[in-house]
């Protein structure tokens, strides 16, 4: 799930349809529909992934086993909305995304041994209240961080390869 199909396909897809397509284990063991043009269809087990745009709607009856929630901090909020389910008449994008996926991936494939679905949330925080900011908060109440939640936070510079940027430092002053 991205902001736009443009960028689901680019960001995400293109790059798992590149992988999988040159992975020798996939052709042999879970080779998927070439003829099927803009997802992925494996056939032998019913899977189908494809990219879908920013929507609540979009994820209404599809079985995820495995979800992607793209740039989920820069989703639109609305202080009034006729979508909402708040006191309020808030409605947050990313939080109705997200309780879709979970519910759906619950109501599939949740078990007494468990769930194997999986669902990443990708974004970097825009502000202390942020969507992801407030999942993780949640979680850490709930001490599922470390047990059925991962949480990974790093600046991007240590995210990107070594090289993307320089190696020089400065001091900065922050604050009054």
């Amino acid at each position: 799930v991205s902001l736009n199909r443009d960028k689901a396909k680019k960001q995400g897809f293109d790059e798992l349809y590149t992988t999988i397509e040159n992975c020798a284990w996939f052709k042999e063991n879970l080779p998927h529909d070439t003829k099927r043009r803009g997802e992925l269809y494996f056939p032998g087990k019913n899977i189908l992934v494809e990219p879908t745009i920013t929507s609540a709607s979009g994820i209404i009856s599809s079985n995820l086993l495995g979800c992607v929630i793209d740039e989920a901090d820069f989703l639109p909020k609305y202080a009034k909305s006729k979508q909402s389910f708040n006191m309020d008449g808030s409605y947050d994008l990313a939080d109705d995304i997200y309780k879709n996926a979970v519910d759906r991936q619950i109501s599939r494939y949740a078990s007494e041994r468990g769930n194997p679905a999986k669902l990443i949330i990708a974004s970097s925080a825009r502000y202390p209240t942020s969507f992801t900011n407030r999942l993780i908060s949640q979680f850490e109440t709930e001490g599922r961080i470390g047990k059925d939640v991962l949480v990974k936070r790093m600046p991007l510079w240590e995210a990107k390869p070594e090289g993307t940027f320089s190696k020089e430092t400065f001091p900065v002053e922050i604050g009054d």
